[in-house]
């Protein structure tokens, strides 16, 4: 039976209306990405009909989707800060809670000023290229542990044609002996209590590697911190996202760490937009 765009996204609408918190958003993001789209253009187009080929595609999307799978994976993209990036399976799913690092960097520097950044974990690489959208003076490193995270940001970054120099390695390992002015870093922090009690959407779909830690969340925290004052002297400023119930820990680790540098550092904690604790600042 061939449907109309209308019937289509109504149909969406009910399938997913037991499986989405926005079900109609998902129909209008999966039409649009079969038809190659704008949601805009879907509802000027609204009689218009699908053939039988994308109505197939159509309902196999919406059949994953009733199975959990995030629309970011169905459509491989997701935006942030006002771009769109490429994601598979390889990546965490960037979420706006992360655009906080980006406002707490740009608000203590200039369009214009020359900074080395590092991002590390870069995944789909969306910190490292937004950071190098909005301060195009930047030389921007960003590393990853995964061979695959690292294949989807330097997509990324051709997509958005920006310079980005890709490390692979742990930390800031790969980075040793460069001379680095600020760390952004969104690394995985959840402790194993904490992930069995995220959705099963992420803990069937979103790579592990990237989401959990030891030591309540915050091992690969400790290391970097640990890196950056035995090997990274020319460090000023680090950014990191956190769980709001590891704002305390990360204020003792930072004080109690045996660099005097970093145990000496101003720390700023900022809240994201549901008032959580959610970007550590730390001033060297």
């Amino acid at each position: 039976m061939i449907m109309t765009i209308k019937e289509l996204l109504q149909s969406g609408n009910e399938s997913l209306s037991s499986f989405s918190d926005n079900p109609q958003l998902d129909s209008e993001l999966l039409l649009g990405f079969i038809v190659k789209k704008t949601k805009h253009w879907l509802y000027m187009h609204e009689q218009e009909l699908i053939n039988n080929q994308q109505k197939k595609q159509w309902q196999k999307l919406i059949k994953q989707r009733q199975q959990g799978k995030p629309i970011a994976y169905l459509i491989s993209q997701k935006e942030f800060y006002g771009l769109n990036f490429f994601v598979n399976q390889h990546v965490l799913i960037p979420r706006p809670e992360s655009e906080l690092l980006i406002e707490q960097i740009l608000l203590h520097h200039p369009i214009n000023e020359s900074l080395i950044i590092a991002d590390i974990g870069t995944g789909s690489g969306c910190l490292a290229i937004t950071l190098a959208k909005y301060l195009p003076n930047a030389i921007v490193y960003a590393a990853d542990i995964s061979v695959h995270a690292l294949s989807v940001a330097k997509k990324n970054a051709r997509q958005h044609q920006v310079k980005i120099n890709f490390r692979r390695g742990n930390l800031l390992k790969p980075l040793r002996n460069l001379k680095i002015d600020l760390v952004i870093a969104n690394l995985p922090y959840l402790s194993p209590t904490v992930y069995r009690q995220t959705s099963m959407s992420i803990q069937k779909y979103e790579p592990k590697l990237a989401l959990l830690s030891a030591n309540n969340g915050l091992f690969y925290y400790q290391q970097l911190l640990a890196q950056i004052g035995s090997f990274f002297p020319s460090v000023k400023q680090i950014f990191l996202e956190i769980d709001s119930r590891q704002n305390k820990q990360i204020k003792t680790i930072i004080k109690q760490s045996t660099n005097q540098r970093i145990s000496q550092a101003k720390i700023k904690i900022s809240k994201d937009l549901q008032q959580q604790d959610r970007v550590v600042s730390i001033f060297i």
